[in-house]
């Protein structure tokens, strides 16, 4: 099976291979490798369904990177939830940014009630609330929301992740007595620290893209939520080995679990993993031992196997199996002929970064079509490899782009002049960019269109915007509210709006659905075919 990009395809989006209907079953493979033998071996755990309450925390990502698709999955996500909920669960929400609000300081047992009320609360969730302070949301979430006595609590942390932490918050997950199950989100969703947050306090991680099954994702949390909580799990090897994966805290019915082990001598005897469940013993074990030739195996093992190494010990297990790390690049020489080889010295090219598609508003990954905004670059210099793995990079360009954009909306909206001293804009440009500042200093769209509807020598313009709102059936604010948004569009190039104005133009375009702004913007384009940045024509 070959598996290609079709021409033209950008990098902007994480490429998601899913192959579907493959059953689950235990195995255990084993290579040769310089006199030792690395073996992995995977678990497919059996794990009943309890029937005991659960008691669930949902906190939802609801800063600025969430704009667009990440927020509509996040709706998606939390509609699902409410139909596994049953009435002898107990469940809290909250949502953070820059600041952590919670809808209650206790959980509430899930009656009609209770789920309608958290219903609306979803309907009218919005990525609006600044910068991400994801640790004191968990910290707050855990600490200040009261749980029924006696009673273990769960966390659904549901997040585009786009953080970075020294730390700390792994630390505080870990003394919260909470198990955290999160679930990434978005076309590009960063894995490390969710997965770590998982990983640490006996939940589970899920990613999921735009196009993919977000009910699917939801049963399979509820039903790791609904096992048993696992404990002291070990593994029988057969004979001691010179280095093994370390264990998870939990595991969980449905879950593949797969662990590396290397030895000195040929492994004879079939793996054992063990658990204990409600104070039962269980345990899964592969059938036999398969030997195989192939050297991908051991390389696989020696990734796994440096996580648990000092640097220097990573280093020379990355260099002896040719894997790039955080100390090790990717280097692609090509050897030119005598006559080809060039005589000077190389210049050095920044090569843009594509922001995720769907991130931060810009555009739609959803259903493979563009729904409205743009793409984003961000340049940044740095050695081929020199990032770590798990998403660091776009960490990286999120953080950025996050800091310069609010340091530039806050300097904007600080310098920004009085209503009365602006000229009338009298270009395209000009009227995205005077829209811009006026939706910077007020907050009321009606307001802000007074402010920007007078162009100069522009009356054709205006006509034209009464007919259309005529034709359409709709009013004279939400025809300008559907030009500026198609104007953002077609002027993507060359300017672009901030997030303020975005947020303002969105809240007047929420009464369409997306046939009837498709239709919008196609009937614009008849209308104003000729139009540039510089001139209405």
């Amino acid at each position: 099976m070959s598996v290609l990009l079709e021409s033209g395809a950008m990098l902007d989006r994480d490429f998601i291979l899913l192959l579907q209907d493959l059953a689950g079953h235990s195995f255990a493979l084993s290579v040769p490798e310089d006199e030792q033998h690395t073996v992995l071996a995977s678990f497919c755990p059996k794990l009943p369904i309890t029937a005991d309450p659960l008691f669930l925390k949902i906190l939802v990502d609801c800063s600025g990177s969430m704009d667009g698709d990440s927020i509509r999955q996040a709706q998606k996500a939390l509609s699902t939830i409410l139909g596994e909920l049953s009435s002898q669960d107990f469940i809290s929400f909250s949502r953070f940014g820059y600041e952590v609000d919670h809808a209650s300081r206790k959980m509430e047992q899930c009656t009609p009630e209770a789920v309608q009320k958290l219903s609306s609360l979803v309907d009218r969730l919005e990525a609006d609330m600044g910068g991400t302070r994801m640790e004191q949301a968990v910290v707050s979430t855990c600490q200040e929301v009261s749980v029924p006595e006696k009673n273990a609590p769960s966390l659904l942390l549901i997040t585009d992740d786009l953080y970075w932490n020294d730390g700390s918050l792994l630390r505080e997950a870990r003394e919260s007595g909470h198990r955290i199950f999160t679930i990434g989100v978005g076309s590009a969703p960063a894995e490390c620290l969710l997965r770590q947050l998982a990983e640490q306090t006996g939940g589970a991680c899920e990613f999921v893209t735009p196009n993919e099954d977000m009910a699917g994702v939801i049963v399979r949390m509820f039903r790791r939520m609904r096992g048993p909580q696992t404990n002291k799990l070990s593994i029988d090897w057969g004979s001691v080995p010179i280095w093994q994966s370390p264990l998870p805290l939990s595991i969980f019915d449905g879950d593949t679990l797969h662990l590396f082990a290397t030895f000195a001598e040929t492994p004879t005897r079939k793996p054992t993993l063990s658990w204990d469940a409600d104070g039962k013993t269980e345990s899964a074990s592969p059938e036999i031992i398969t030997g195989t030739e192939n050297r991908d195996l051991a390389r696989l093992g020696a990734a796994q196997r440096m996580q648990t190494l000092g640097k220097p010990e990573a280093l020379a297990l990355a260099l002896k199996y040719q894997l790039v790390s955080d100390q090790s690049s990717l280097f692609l020489v090509y050897l030119r002929e005598g006559e080809d080889k060039v005589t000077e010295l190389p210049e050095i090219h920044q090569v843009p970064q594509m922001m995720a598609k769907g991130s931060h508003g810009f555009g739609s990954v959803a259903g493979g079509g563009f729904v409205g905004g743009f793409g984003m670059f961000c340049a940044i210099s740095a050695p081929l490899g020199g990032f770590p793995g798990n998403g660091l990079l776009r960490k990286a360009v999120s953080a950025v782009t996050d800091m310069v954009t609010d340091r530039m909306e806050s300097s904007n909206n600080a310098l920004s002049p009085e209503p009365g001293s602006l000229a009338a804009p009298q270009t395209p440009r000009e009227l995205l960019e005077h829209f811009d500042k006026q939706a910077l200093a007020h907050q009321d769209y009606a307001r802000v269109l007074q402010l920007v509807k007078n162009i100069e020598g522009s009356d054709h313009l205006r006509n034209m915007l009464d007919d259309f709102a005529n034709q359409e059936g709709i009013t004279l604010e939400q025809a300008w509210a559907v030009f500026l948004d198609w104007l953002m569009i077609r002027l993507a190039n060359e300017y672009t709006l901030s997030r303020h104005g975005k947020r303002l133009l969105r809240s007047q375009m929420k009464t369409f659905d997306e046939a009837q702004h498709t239709a919008f913007l196609s009937s614009l384009d008849h209308r104003f075919s000729s139009i540039s940045a510089g001139a209405w024509q």
